[in-house]
Parts: structure tokens; C-alpha cells; sequence
């Protein structure tokens, strides 16, 4: 009975979601969504280019969704009528 290996996940693609998470979580707001960023785009990238020989596509695509996600909702406020995403700052009262 031949039993194939499924292709392995690039540890990029498993670090760019890592990174991605830390940065919703508002551990890592902007490192995080920026590593998640460059890391989904390369591993993706590295994937594609691999002929079968890497997985983990979805895992790369999912960090890079996650950066992007916290990197556009830092910046343009999530169409919340101009207020910004208060969810990681710290009161100070």
C-alpha cells in the first residue's frame, strides 16, 4: 500500500499567520501585521513556485489576510464614521 506524504507547510507561511493573530490580538499591532504581510506574500509565493512540493497555501493566504485585516482597520478606521479602532489602547483614568 503507497502512502504519500502530504507536502509540507513552509514554517513562513506558519509564522506569517502567527504574526498576523499577534497583531489582531493588539500584541504586536503593527510589526505583527506587517511581518504577517511580507511573510503571507512570500511563502504564497515560494508555494506556488514549489510544483506541489509545498502546502500550507491557505495557511499563508490566512496571515496574510490577517495582516492586512489589522493593518487596514489601524489605518482607515474600519467605515466606522471617521472613529478609529480604540480595542488596543489602554484607558488612562
Amino acid at each position: 500500500m503507497d502512502h504519500q506524504q502530504s507536502p509540507r507547510t513552509p514554517g513562513m507561511a506558519i509564522s506569517s499567520l502567527i504574526s498576523g493573530i499577534l497583531g489582531l490580538v493588539c500584541l504586536l499591532p503593527v510589526i505583527g501585521s506587517l511581518l504577517a504581510i511580507v511573510l503571507g506574500h512570500m511563502s504564497h509565493s515560494n508555494i506556488k513556485k514549489s510544483n506541489g512540493q509545498l502546502g500550507g497555501s491557505g495557511v499563508a493566504i490566512a496571515g496574510l489576510v490577517t495582516g492586512l485585516r489589522r493593518s487596514g482597520s489601524s489605518h482607515f478606521g474600519d467605515a466606522d464614521n471617521g472613529r478609529h479602532d480604540t480595542t488596543c489602547t489602554q484607558s488612562g483614568a
